[in-house]
């Protein structure tokens, strides 16, 4: 459940929901409804985060009719439930360490796709452009919850 929350967060917001949606209109031809983009970018995450913390505060420790486990055997347990998790904090971490300029613009350089993302069909690239936003977070915002074509007049 955490990692799709993360998931949902990074497509929706760090990679934003209208680079991803004019990724996918260039391969299918047709833009995402508007319903999967508030789905993708406030609804999803939400829910699953409200389940997520709703599991971990229901947790109650393994048991059996017969058996107690030790508290060393549910530590053992609870490490490799988090293992999978690990590389997520720890690749971010070492990135924003080794990373140049200051702490806000390494996170705004992590968080925007290389210069050589793209499409790899020489006629797509040459139409390709990462998207930029005109304005500041509001317009983030309204873009990625609404989408270009709806936000150009303003």
């Amino acid at each position: 459940m955490f990692a799709f929350i993360l998931e949902c967060i990074t497509i929706s917001w760090i990679y934003d929901a209208e680079r991803f949606n004019r990724n996918i209109q260039m391969m299918i031809g047709k833009s995402i409804p508007f319903i999967i983009r508030i789905s993708w970018c406030l609804v999803t995450p939400f829910v699953m985060l409200a389940l997520f913390l709703a599991t971990c505060a229901a947790y109650s420790p393994p048991y059996s009719a017969n058996y107690t486990y030790p508290d060393f055997a549910i530590a053992i347990g609870q490490f490799f439930a988090i293992l999978p998790m690990l590389p997520v904090p720890i690749v971010i971490i070492w990135e924003l360490v080794h990373s140049k300029g200051t702490f806000l613009q390494r996170i705004k350089t992590l968080a925007r796709p290389d210069s050589s993302w793209g499409p790899n069909s020489k006629r797509h690239r040459q139409t390709y452009k990462v998207y930029e936003y005109r304005k500041g977070l509001v317009d983030r915002i309204r873009v990625n919850l609404l989408g270009d074509r709806h936000c150009q007049g303003r």
